[in-house]
């Protein structure tokens, strides 16, 4: 590997792609990363074989749709509530009078402010690729939608116009001239 400051001076890097153990006093400027194999670009399987199918880890399928369309959900009760630990549960709203909401967690009823409170969205909305299009936009909703997709090894989503990645730090056959 070859580095180049703007004065030219070369510096031979091959035999370590951490860096020779100098430190430049210039700035420098990346002339060829082709020779240095860096942690996680190593192609797993054989040279010459096909890249592995990347459906998986970019598109909701089939059969992950039918099993969220067996969800329980109903549109006037379902709800999240905090859970205690920074995180949010799934519940049953029992009654909401504009201050305080009651759920049922289980066989057990809490009681929450309502604006703590916030509905889950129809089944149909389950590892949604885009979060804009979710009915019901909110923190635990967004929090579970990153999670199921996550879970499934779909870790890139978008908000509207962002993309959302979560970090899997394993190495998914997303990144090859296929998908490209």
């Amino acid at each position: 590997l070859l580095i180049s400051s703007p004065n030219e001076k070369r510096v031979d890097l091959s035999s370590d792609c951490a860096g020779s153990g100098q430190s430049p006093q210039v700035p420098w400027t990346l002339q060829n990363s082709a020779d240095c194999i860096m942690p996680g670009h190593v192609k797993l399987g054989k040279s010459g074989e096909p890249d592995p199918d990347p459906t998986p880890y970019l598109v909701v399928s089939m059969e992950m749709k039918r099993e969220a369309m067996t969800k329980p959900y109903d549109a006037k009760k379902s709800y999240w509530c905090p859970d205690g630990s920074g995180g949010f549960s799934e519940c049953l709203l029992e009654n909401d009078d504009g201050n305080k909401a009651t759920v049922m967690i289980g066989h057990e009823k809490k009681t929450f402010k309502s604006d703590q409170v916030g509905q889950v969205n129809p089944p149909k909305f389950e590892k949604c690729e885009d979060m804009a299009n979710l009915t019901f936009l909110n923190d635990a909703s967004v929090f579970w939608n990153l999670k199921t997709r996550y879970q499934a090894k779909l870790i890139y989503t978008y908000s509207g116009l962002f993309c959302v990645v979560v970090n899997p730090y394993k190495r998914f056959p997303i990144y090859t001239p296929t998908v490209v």
